[in-house]
């Protein structure tokens, strides 16, 4: 336990080669613990998972959306893996050097912003 938090630990868990594949597993296991429980007890609430912990304490992070949900956030660099592929993220521009490009190149946006 972590806290109010509670780690699943799994045998099976450790021959899982990346994060992803361990967080997949553990929401099939957990969907059939949550199974379980609403057979024995309809008002229990039902398990989530959290982040992956490796042995070394990194955790990682996974968000899983539904069809018709959408979400709005702010991060630092993010990478997003998509079938499994994940690179490197593209470089980013500076800030102050996209705003003042986006100034530059619009005269009603630097009439404005000049006001």
């Amino acid at each position: 336990m972590d806290g109010d938090k509670t780690f699943l630990h799994a045998e099976a868990f450790e021959q899982i080669d990346t994060a992803t594949e361990v967080n997949q597993a553990a929401e099939a296991l957990i969907a059939t613990v949550n199974a379980s429980l609403r057979l024995s007890d309809t008002a229990a609430q039902p398990l989530t998972v959290g982040p992956v912990v490796d042995a070394q304490g990194a955790r990682s992070h996974f968000v899983t959306l539904r069809e018709g949900v959408s979400a709005r956030g702010r991060a630092g660099v993010v990478t997003v893996a998509i079938d499994g592929a994940a690179g490197q993220p593209p470089p980013t521009e500076p800030v102050q050097a996209k705003r003042t490009r986006v100034i530059g190149s619009d005269a009603e946006v630097a009439r404005a912003v000049d006001s």
